[in-house]
């Protein structure tokens, strides 16, 4: 069985259908919005972290191998790093945030 769905205007659905974004417009949206939250006097007002949960393991990556959690990660270390893992890590950096890699 078999469906063929029609919309009704008659338009092609790659016109009406939202596009995805590509890692530098993603990272673009994620700088801007992290910047503007940083900049709130509400937001974490009497200090605080940001937790990102990984999308990847690292646990056997060398250089990650004798990282303290106590230890904010290198620049190396950050750019070893891989898909949005990286991309959420470069924007923290980039805005004087320290980065950290906690197993759990």
């Amino acid at each position: 069985v078999a469906y063929l769905i029609r919309r009704k205007d008659s338009k092609d659905a790659k016109e009406v259908c939202p596009s995805s974004l590509d890692q530098d417009e993603q990272r673009s949206i994620l700088d801007k919005e992290l910047d503007f939250v940083l900049k709130s006097d509400q937001f974490l007002s009497n200090g605080g972290k940001l937790g990102y949960r990984c999308n990847n393991l690292y646990a056997s990556n060398e250089e990650f191998v004798n990282q303290s959690i106590e230890t904010p990660l290198t620049g190396f270390q950050i750019r070893a790093l891989k898909g949005r893992d990286l991309m959420v890590a470069k924007s923290a950096d980039s805005l004087g945030l320290e980065v950290y890699l906690i197993p759990y």
